[in-house]
């Protein structure tokens, strides 16, 4: 895994999507593209692109193991600390809730497919009570 260190990053202006994004993946602490497809209702194709682009600009980090090119898993993205700064700036979100996404590169496998477990489950009861959530 090859982190960009801040010296590295050229300025780059998120859209509006992108910042969704990354509020989504704060919400569930990591996304695959497989969920965010699902999740905007559009190809995994384009998903891919949306998690690639933040991953090149340092504003997402993933998280993958080769075991998982076996099991047909895709990688987990978590924030990283520009985007973290970034929702802290532009965002009313808690600060103390952003410094816990420091560890998220950190968490052990079972806990990063327990959040992901999260937020298939959230697909599932906004499918079943459409307009509810």
């Amino acid at each position: 895994m090859q982190t960009n260190t801040a010296s590295q990053l050229k300025p780059y202006s998120l859209r509006k999507k992108q910042v969704h994004t990354l509020i989504l993946t704060y919400k569930f602490r990591f996304i695959t593209s497989s969920l965010l497809a699902d999740f905007r209702s559009i190809s995994q194709k384009n998903s891919n692109k949306s998690l690639k682009i933040l991953l090149e600009h340092g504003y997402l980090d993933k998280n993958f193991e080769k075991s998982y090119i076996i099991e047909g898993k895709g990688p987990r993205y978590y924030l990283t600390r520009r985007s973290i700064a970034y929702l802290r700036e532009t965002t009313s979100i808690d600060p103390r809730a952003l410094r816990v996404m420091y560890k998220n590169g950190a968490l052990s496998t079972t806990f990063i497919e327990h959040s992901l477990e999260v937020m298939k489950f959230y697909l599932q009861l906004r499918t079943l009570y459409p307009g509810d959530f």
